[in-house]
């Protein structure tokens, strides 16, 4: 697990801007027992994830998203 998590951070360094590496690591440090270090990830995943997308042209989308999900 300590070498996923090596891998995780490392591809976090290569595309910091990416979320789904922080949440990845973020369930990788649960398992490990490390809760403090799990939720700083997935905070930053978060952050990532609610930040504007007009500068890719789908901020329309973004309240909608799970919309379709919600039964």
């Amino acid at each position: 697990m300590a070498l996923r998590i090596e891998e995780e951070s490392a591809a976090i360094a290569a595309a910091p801007k990416e979320a789904a590496l922080y949440s990845n690591r973020s369930f990788s440090f649960l398992r490990l027992g490390l809760p403090a270090r799990a939720l700083a990830c997935r905070r930053r995943s978060q952050s990532l994830r609610t930040a504007p997308a007009a500068d890719i042209g789908v901020e329309f989308l973004t309240p909608n998203l799970g919309a379709g999900l919600a039964g």
